[in-house]
């Protein structure tokens, strides 16, 4: 049981991404492989070269970046696509503050929201008209 936590505590935390991870993760999206030096140079308010380091080897670890040697460092690499590495960051947000209800999520998603858009609406409304088939 107390293993079965851990693991889906390990799991929650391998979803979430940190401000700075997910600054990382927007520069690779953009410029498709850069190395630590590279990406320290161009995140704002610039961390240290370790840290950078430090945050990509975290971001290995989560199974979000990859790296193959190049000259004398290395280059890094989103392993999946940014929409795929969002959503799993919005599970851990959902699994973490809201308890894996989506719709406690939707709802404070749009009550914090100060309007939608006619589109936006319509298509949250086929998506809740789809899971409501589904469910038939």
């Amino acid at each position: 049981m107390c293993e079965n936590i851990r693991s889906m505590a390990k799991a929650d935390r391998n979803r979430y991404l940190s401000k700075r991870e997910q600054q990382i993760m927007d520069l690779l999206v953009i410029h498709e492989q850069l190395s630590a030096a590279e990406i320290e140079k161009l995140l704002p308010d610039a961390p240290t070269n370790s840290t950078v380091r430090s945050l990509l080897t975290i971001m290995g670890d989560k199974g979000i970046t990859t790296h193959v040697k190049s000259g004398r460092s290395f280059v890094y690499r989103l392993t999946k696509p940014k929409t795929k590495a969002a959503k799993d960051a919005l599970l851990g947000v959902v699994q973490r503050f809201f308890d894996g209800s989506v719709g406690s999520t939707v709802t404070a998603l749009i009550e914090t929201q100060k309007s939608l858009s006619d589109d936006e609406i319509e298509a949250i409304q086929r998506l809740i008209d789809a899971s409501k088939e589904q469910r038939s």
